[in-house]
């Protein structure tokens, strides 16, 4: 997931660079309206990259449930319970982490793009150093964590 994350970032910033390259005509409203589309689809890549992790996810989930003719079903059921209660924290922590995330990035589009204007991208290289500890901090520190907590009660589960 990093390493798309990192790859859209580079691809966004030579698409970005590429504006200032070219020259004054009326063809800049429809390059500005390619980019924005292009914005717009990266956020929607990585809104399906996060919604494909959580259907992942909960189709784990559901299939972890025990039946009711297992030896251990009473502890299992427990077991289980805790895993939703884990799992729902999991969903409401990354649906706003998410959210934070996007802001962030509509912030980082808007910087690079005033960096490339108006310092010809001299710290285009800086910016996208930055975003990508932010995005690495937020994946590392929630969503790994979360998804980390989830996948040791799914192995408890089998365990019992």
């Amino acid at each position: 997931m990093e390493e798309n994350m990192r790859d859209e970032l580079r691809t966004l910033v030579g698409t970005l660079r590429s504006q200032i390259t070219k020259p004054c005509d009326s063809s800049i409203e429809s390059d500005d309206r390619v980019n924005r589309d292009y914005i717009d689809q990266t956020i929607n890549d990585i809104r399906l990259m996060l919604v494909n992790k959580t259907l992942e996810l909960q189709e784990r989930i559901k299939n972890a449930r025990p039946f009711e003719d297992d030896f251990h079903y009473e502890t299992k059921i427990r077991a289980y319970r805790n895993l939703l209660e884990i799992a729902e924290s999991l969903l409401i922590g990354m649906q706003q982490s998410f959210e934070e995330t996007l802001d962030h990035y509509r912030q980082f589009i808007d910087r690079i793009w005033n960096d490339i204007v108006t310092n010809e991208g001299m710290n285009v290289d800086n910016l996208v150093n930055n975003y990508s500890f932010y995005l690495n901090t937020i994946m590392n520190n929630t969503w790994v964590k979360y998804f980390e907590a989830v996948e040791q009660r799914l192995i408890e589960i089998s365990a019992i």
